[in-house]
This record gives structure tokens, C-alpha cells and sequence, in this order.
């Protein structure tokens, strides 16, 4: 008989004889989600010469984490249910043993766009020495919803940017740089994109330097470590919300001799990444990323939306930074099964693009995921108000496929494709076990035949379904 031993990788237990090597297999379809599927035996020859090959013996970049972004609307939504309710939820997000294991977040310095409304720290006209600075708003939502996650996996890294300035920074005075109907900035004072809405006389600069300094002292007042600062979100977008234009050369010098100088100073453990960059335009980049004073500071990039056309052109002109994808692409609040797949494409494209980490957007919103600013969004997971029915949405599945499975310091690795299949990512785990994500976008079945170091399997994937296959080390 036989002699079976049990091992367990990211809650999937696997069983495997003595004299022979299985994977274990989980999927997802829009009608059966997170179906623990029959283990596959790995074989010496493959069921067809048209397989796809998982190349161990090329490891790529370190995977630093999955996360997303605290936000006031999420907060708003979780309060909906009761407390057992709302424990589960946080544990399906933030524990590191089960549900998507998060462990690298976002949080907002001051509104966004899924704030409740418009705020910063210092809204006092002229108060350069920021005597008024104040985080008293974010003990409404953003410290607790924080605190509630950080109680769940004290290990997890935070990092922030501002969506704008205080308004009295900026030349239109006003939080956003478009006028619609959506907000009260007047068409006489847009802010197009590639223009300095941020007022560029060295006080200013400095002054908002000091706002990121003190925010840093704020958060660590009350017990949270922020690890990582971005001078701003999406620079080059024109739209209601709060945001802020800058000229590419401004940038630069904001990050090379204002904000880094003063955070080397004040909070050397907090690392600098250039972004968040929602831009394709190679020139933006060269700009920024070749000043030597910004070379003095910053970590790495984060890109998001259409910074998705640039990021493998980043890892090959860049490969000493690190490279986020900030913000996964939010979708316009159906919260369907298309979104999923989308989601899967987007983090193919940026992990093959080289990204070490990639986070989700919102987390959780109420009914529609409106935005206080006319716009409906996805998440993860949807709370309904009138009945407080709770909805995990495919989306939360894509990552569950992913980011449960794949601890910070696994490493992607390179994959050979063939022309009937390429929808899929490979990771080795710090513990070298294999992990293999793959997607069917079809109406029926797929056939799909890997080949990882000498070994073959073969899967029948359900229609239209996200799989995570995993192998233990099959060294031992």
C-alpha cells in the first residue's frame, strides 16, 4: 500500500505518494466559485507535444505584495453589517492564513475620489509653517478602518499619496482641475494636464514637502507606520475629483529637492517611489526618472491605467527600481464576471511587464459603487444596503487565484507559451513550490498540458473559469 503524505500550500492541502508527484487544483466559474477540483498526477511524458512550459530556471522579479486602498466609502459600506459580519469581511482581505492574505496597502493623504467629500490636513490660507495641520478627519474612517486591518496582520506595508494639494497650493484654488456639474470649479479655471496647477515658488514647495513630513509624524502618533510616499496620484488626468496637473520638469524637482531632501531628513525609513504615473509618454518619463537630484531619492515606479503601455519599457531602462502597479483599472460599477477577466489580463500584462507588486482599488463599496464624484466603480466586495446582503464579486476571486497563493518574496517565472494558450502566470513560493494561475475565456472546455522542470500535467479547464494549480517542491 501506498504511503501518503499530506502537505498544504496557501490552504490547499495536497496529497501525494511516496513514488509519485501531484498538484493540487482550485477554480472558479461565475456560477461555482472556489471549487477545490481533483489532485493531478504529474507524469514523465507529456499527453501532447503542444504544451506550455513553466521555466523554472529562469526566475524574474521578487513579488513584494498584493493590496488596495483604503478608502472612506469602503469604511462607510462595512458599517452597514453587524460586527460578526464585518469581522469576516476584514478576515477575507487581511488574514495571512485564508482569504486574499493582503499585505501591501494603499491609503489616500487627504480626499480622493471615494472620500465622502473634499478635505485636507491644512486648508488655512498662507500657513507655510502648517500650524494647522490636522488628521482629525481621518479618526472618522481611514485611522479605524486602518487600525481594524493592522489588527488582523500587524505585518502589513502601507503606502500614500495625495490626490491634490491643499487648495491654497494651487494656482485655481480648488481641488480639481476640470469643471462639471460633478463639483463647483468654475471653466475659467481648469487646470488642463501638462500644466503647473501646483504653485511652483520654493515656499509653496517647500511648504508642501513639510505636509508630507508632518503626515508622516501624525500616523505614527497614532501607532501606523507608513513605509512609502508618492508625490501624487494620476498627474495627467483632467477630471472632478480631486487631483492636481504638474509639468513633467516640475515633478522632478518637487521629488529631487524639496520632498526628498526633507523626508531623507525628517523620516529616512520611509522610501520614495516615483508616481503615481498614469502616462505612457516615454518623454515624462526620461524627464523625471534621469534627474540626478531625483536619482538621489526614489525606490521605484508606480504606473496605472495608461501606464500600463510603458511599464516593460520602465524594467528595460530602469532595472535598479522597483515597479508597482498602484492602481488596477476600477471598472464602472457591474461588478461582473468580463471585469474579472480584465482584471486577470491587466495583471498578466504588468507582471510580465515586470511589476513586484499590484493593487486592487476599492476594497468594498455600498449597492452601485457610486463615487462622490459621479462616477460608479467595482470592488471587491459589495455590501447591498437594504437587504445587507454581502457579495463577493468575481474579481475577488481573481486575486484570491493569485494573491493567496503567492507570499511576498515568491518570484515570478518565465513562462514558454504556445500558440493555442497564453493565459497564465508562474511563481515559485520562498518554500520553491510552483504556482500556476491560468484562465479559460471560453464557452466550453480547455485542454491545457504544462511542463514544469521534467514533469507533465495535464488539466481540462472548466468553461469560462480563473484555476490556481500548485505543486510542491518537487525537489523533495
Amino acid at each position: 500500500m501506498k504511503q501518503l503524505l499530506l502537505f498544504c500550500i496557501a490552504g490547499l492541502f495536497v496529497f501525494t505518494a511516496c513514488d509519485e508527484q501531484v498538484a493540487g487544483w482550485v477554480s472558479t466559474t461565475d456560477e461555482n466559485r472556489w471549487q477545490r477540483q481533483a489532485n493531478i498526477i504529474l507524469t514523465n511524458k507529456p499527453e501532447t507535444e503542444n504544451y506550455v512550459e513553466i521555466l523554472t530556471n529562469q526566475p524574474q522579479q521578487v513579488i513584494d505584495g498584493f493590496g488596495a486602498c483604503f478608502n472612506e466609502l469602503g469604511w462607510d459600506a462595512l458599517q452597514l453589517v453587524d460586527e460578526a459580519t464585518r469581522d469576516q469581511i476584514l478576515n477575507d482581505l487581511f488574514n495571512p492564513d485564508e482569504g486574499l492574505k493582503f499585505n501591501f496597502c494603499r491609503t489616500p493623504v487627504g480626499a480622493n475620489d471615494y472620500s465622502r467629500d473634499w478635505y485636507s490636513y491644512d486648508e488655512v490660507d498662507g500657513d507655510f509653517e502648517l500650524k494647522h495641520f490636522s488628521i482629525e478627519r481621518d479618526r472618522e474612517a481611514l485611522i479605524p478602518y486602518i487600525r481594524s486591518a493592522l489588527k488582523i496582520n500587524p505585518d502589513i506595508r502601507l503606502w500614500a499619496s495625495p490626490w491634490s494639494a491643499p487648495t491654497w497650493m494651487k494656482t485655481n484654488r480648488h481641488y480639481a482641475n476640470k469643471s462639471t456639474d460633478c463639483n463647483d470649479l468654475p471653466k475659467e479655471k481648469e487646470a488642463p494636464l501638462y500644466t503647473d496647477q501646483f504653485i511652483q515658488e520654493p515656499e509653496y514647495l517647500q511648504a508642501f514637502a513639510l505636509y508630507f513630513s508632518k503626515y508622516l509624524d501624525a500616523y505614527k502618533s497614532e501607532g501606523i507606520d507608513i513605509s512609502m510616499i508618492m508625490y501624487q496620484n494620476e498627474a495627467f488626468t483632467f477630471s472632478q475629483w480631486p487631483n492636481g496637473s504638474w509639468k513633467p520638469q516640475s515633478i522632478a524637482n518637487f521629488n529631487g529637492k524639496y520632498l526628498g531632501p526633507q523626508l531623507a531628513k525628517t523620516h529616512p525609513e520611509v522610501e520614495i517611489y516615483a508616481g503615481t504615473f498614469n502616462t505612457s509618454d516615454p518623454d515624462v518619463f526620461e524627464t523625471i526618472l534621469n534627474d540626478p537630484d531625483v536619482k538621489k531619492y526614489i525606490k521605484g515606479v508606480a504606473l496605472q491605467w495608461e501606464g500600463r503601455d510603458i511599464i516593460a519599457t520602465i524594467q528595460d531602462n530602469y532595472p535598479e527600481l522597483r515597479l508597482m502597479q498602484s492602481e488596477s483599472e476600477c471598472g464602472n460599477g457591474a461588478f461582473g464576471w468580463k471585469d474579472a477577466e480584465h482584471t486577470f489580463n491587466l495583471m498578466k500584462h504588468y507582471f510580465n511587464g515586470g511589476a513586484n507588486s499590484y493593487m486592487s482599488w476599492n476594497m468594498l463599496l455600498r449597492d452601485s459603487g457610486s463615487s462622490s464624484w459621479c462616477w460608479t466603480q467595482n470592488a471587491l466586495i459589495r455590501i447591498l444596503s437594504d437587504t445587507k446582503e454581502v457579495i463577493y464579486t468575481p474579481e475577488y476571486y481573481v486575486y484570491k487565484h493569485v494573491s493567496s497563493f503567492v507570499p511576498q518574496g515568491s518570484v515570478k517565472l518565465a513562462v514558454k507559451t504556445n500558440e493555442d494558450y497564453d493565459n497564465l502566470l508562474a511563481f515559485q513560493t520562498p518554500d520553491a513550490n510552483i504556482i500556476v494561475v491560468l484562465a479559460n475565456y471560453r464557452a466550453e472546455p480547455e485542454k491545457v498540458t504544462l511542463k514544469i522542470d521534467q514533469k507533465y500535467l495535464s488539466v481540462a479547464l472548466p468553461a469560462r473559469s480563473f484555476n490556481t494549480i500548485s505543486m510542491i517542491n518537487l525537489s523533495r
